[in-house]
């Protein structure tokens, strides 16, 4: 139900495997949280744009991930 990605990934951008995922009839409903070391508002807004629904920066903690999908799961976000 949930696709973590990162931004910097072999073969594949996180915006752009985000951007196929929410195109592709059979996953677009799936949440998607992207998270990345490149902490710019730019990079913030390109994530959004693509469809994710959460966005977080590194480093984060186990804690920071697990309420961030909470919130995303339950529609909080």
């Amino acid at each position: 139900d949930l696709i973590l990605l990162d931004i910097t990934m072999p073969g594949i951008s996180g915006l752009d495997m985000c951007k196929r995922i929410k195109d592709s009839t059979k996953h677009r409903k799936r949440k998607v949280v992207l998270i990345t070391g490149r902490a710019n508002d730019d990079m913030q807004q390109q994530a959004y744009t693509a469809g994710v629904d959460a966005f977080l920066r590194k480093p984060i903690t186990a804690q920071k991930l697990k309420q961030t999908i909470q919130k995303v799961m339950e529609g909080r976000l």
